[in-house]
């Protein structure tokens, strides 16, 4: 061992061997195929659970503003409320 305490001969070994297991998942089209769609719904249930949230936390903050009495909050959230009630 060196002075830092590291073993650059198991350092190369795992380096090697980090490059081999990328190497193996280059070659199989499935496995590549598989991970990408997989990565790809994840990120789109993401997008959708994050839009939820902040759609709410803004609903909840013009809701809050309302009830304690902020005029143009307050106009504004009657203005949606009259609209959506003229299409339902």
């Amino acid at each position: 061992m060196n002075k830092t305490g590291r073993n650059p001969r198991r350092a190369k070994l795992l380096a090697v061997r980090a490059l081999n297991d990328y190497v193996y998942y280059l070659t199989d089209r499935k496995r590549i195929i598989r991970s990408n769609f997989l990565a790809g719904i994840m990120r789109g249930m993401g997008s959708a659970i994050g839009f939820w949230l902040l759609s709410a936390a803004i609903i909840a903050l013009l809701a809050f503003l309302a009830d304690n009495g902020v005029p143009l909050v307050d106009r504004l959230v009657k203005y949606f409320i009259r609209t959506a009630e003229k299409y339902t």
